[in-house]
């Protein structure tokens, strides 16, 4: 049965011209992503995750800057809820988060609630373009403040100046302490605030230009997850067996008694006026950590700017929120990769039954992280998953999670200054919590050999010690670090088209093009094309450093030859079927 289009909300009126601003060294030789500070958020960052807290922490920790003292959630004793009381800290409040040559801006906006000095408030990154995070609980006992926010499983504890404009204190999270001063703003008068809210909504759409006639239909729409099952890879299947992936996570679908299904809320951009189809389409798929439908990340929208772009030559595209955040419904906190590779798949299928839709023309665009999603989704044809004839792989991986991770931090920590000793003695420490956290033993087990390791080899660590177990053991992390793309490509025989930049820092091009070019010659596949495109960072933005604390400070959402390229590829392949 075909979906119609029931939820029609407003016709885009936007042109897209003006909108798009060692697995080893043989393959390095053959051919010519994830890091820093930005990783520290897992949920709001994207384009980092969390499994670089530990290497963040300890870079943090070779260059003199973590091991201070704070005040942490301990330090207020009681219930926190019933402790709204002390000096006041309704406001704006705004700091940077500084390790080495990064820094990240923090925002805390906190309001009353009534009159008996009740607070609420939400957390802003300006820099990595996540706004509106929740802030679970706001404790203040005389002018001592602690802000709790559970969705990033980080905590500010701070000292409240006399004048009460400055607090100072430390960012915690996942077992790391920064030195955060967070700073209050002056409220603006009203007619400057109102006059900055037009400023704010004129940057946000950038490179908007209004039409009359308008090239495409934007439609909301809602889809479950699929609740289904992937075989392992040969590496990673018993020999002699056929199984399943066991990833430890809960499926999508209510497959437990009282877990609600995942349904996913998206955006289906229909081209108009290019005939009555059916289209083409394509589904986008997001890199690691939390974002909305557009992938909004440091205040760009890549996922919105190939949308328009790719309506415009005719081909439908569904973008959706990412499992748990914004309209999306799901927990996020303990899914792996293969619970959004169902995501995925769900948007496929309802691609598939979607009235003026072509099911025989459908592709996946996956960034990052979402480069696997989409080779898994690929590998896995003939089996009860979603027909696919070609996929798009944005800075997707090609090497194992865990060498990738490591690779990726030594790229960003030389970019950033570190001296290569700083580098090797955290590149030391983290490879051997990874190869402690994929081990076959209990979970408690892989924790006392943490702690055991941190306390013979970073006794500075081991005060964070708890935190940084149960990060890098998190179920996400785990599974990213033994996932290999390679066992996925080297099955994949529908067109593949692989695209990295060469400024990436964080899915370096130079060592991952090569992975991806060596598995699909392995699967015999003779229609994939791979292309270094010269001077683009992760996102697929002219860079200079390549560094993600550039990200923001680039005004383009992704270069113009990077969507002609992947534009007319697609074109060529599904005008050949």
């Amino acid at each position: 049965m075909k979906n119609t289009h029931m939820q029609k909300t407003h016709q885009n009126d936007r042109n897209s011209t003006n909108s798009t601003n060692n697995r080893n060294n043989r393959r390095a030789q053959s051919f010519e992503e994830r890091g820093g500070l930005p990783s520290t958020l897992r949920g709001v960052t994207g384009q980092g995750g969390t499994a670089l807290i530990a290497i963040v922490l300890a870079l943090a920790l070779f260059s003199g800057m973590a091991g201070l003292s704070a005040l942490g959630a301990d330090d207020f004793t009681g219930n926190p809820a019933a402790q709204i009381e002390g000096a006041p800290i309704e406001g704006v409040w705004e700091g940077k988060l500084v390790v080495g040559k990064s820094a990240l801006s923090l925002v805390f906006n906190v309001f009353k609630t009534n009159q008996n000095g009740g607070y609420d408030a939400t957390m802003d990154s300006p820099d990595q373009g996540a706004k509106g995070i929740p802030v679970s609980k706001i404790t203040v006992i005389g002018t001592r403040v602690l802000l709790e926010v559970k969705a990033v499983n980080g905590s500010y504890s701070g000292e409240l100046s006399a004048d009460g404009t400055r607090m100072v204190g430390q960012w915690q999270q996942s077992g790391m302490s920064l030195p955060l001063q967070l700073e209050k703003k002056p409220p603006l008068p009203e007619g400057k605030r109102e006059q900055e809210q037009a400023l704010t909504d004129k940057a946000a759409h950038q490179g908007a230009a209004p039409s009359s006639d308008s090239p495409y239909d934007e439609i909301e729409v809602r889809f479950p997850s699929l609740n289904i099952e992937f075989d392992a890879p040969d590496s990673q299947a018993p020999s002699g067996s056929h199984a399943t992936v066991q990833d430890g996570t809960t499926r999508a679908g209510a497959t437990q008694a009282g877990t609600a299904p995942v349904i996913l809320a998206g955006t289906l951009t229909i081209p108009r006026g290019q005939g009555d189809g059916p289209f083409p389409a394509v589904v986008l798929v997001s890199g690691s950590g939390l974002q909305n439908r557009d992938e909004e990340i440091m205040g760009h929208t890549p996922f919105k700017a190939i949308a328009d772009y790719l309506a415009q030559r005719g081909i439908a595209v569904l973008r959706y929120d990412d499992r748990g955040f914004g309209q999306s419904t799901g927990d996020a906190s303990a899914a792996t990769t293969f619970d959004f590779t169902r995501d995925a798949c769900g948007a496929l299928e309802f691609l598939a039954k979607t009235d003026g839709i072509d099911a025989k023309r459908l592709g996946v665009i996956g960034h990052s992280e979402g480069g696997i999603v989409a080779a898994i989704i690929a590998a896995q044809q003939g089996q009860d998953l979603p027909k696919v004839s070609f996929i798009v792989m944005l800075a997707g991986p090609g090497v194992r999670g865990d060498e990738l991770l490591l690779e990726q931090a030594r790229a960003i920590a030389k970019a950033s200054g570190v001296t290569i000793e700083q580098t090797e003695m955290a590149t030391a420490l983290n490879s051997k919590l990874y190869s402690i956290a994929i081990k076959e033993t209990s979970i408690e087990s892989r924790r006392q050999e943490i702690f055991e390791l941190l306390k013979k080899e970073a006794p500075e660590l081991e005060s964070q010690a708890e935190g940084i177990a149960a990060q890098v053991l998190s179920p996400w992390v785990v599974q990213f670090l033994k996932l290999d793309p390679a066992d996925y490509l080297r099955n994949i025989t529908i067109p593949v088209l692989a695209l990295n930049g060469t400024k990436d820092l964080q899915v370096p091009a130079a060592s991952n093009l090569p992975a991806v070019d060596e598995a699909l010659k392995e699967a015999g596949n003779t229609h994939y094309r791979l292309v270094a495109l010269d001077g683009l960072n992760h996102l697929f933005q002219h860079a200079k450093t390549g560094l993600p604390n550039e990200y923001a400070q680039l005004q383009e959402d992704f270069a113009p030859e990077a969507l002609a390229l992947m534009g007319d590829w697609i074109r060529a392949v599904v005008d050949a079927r």
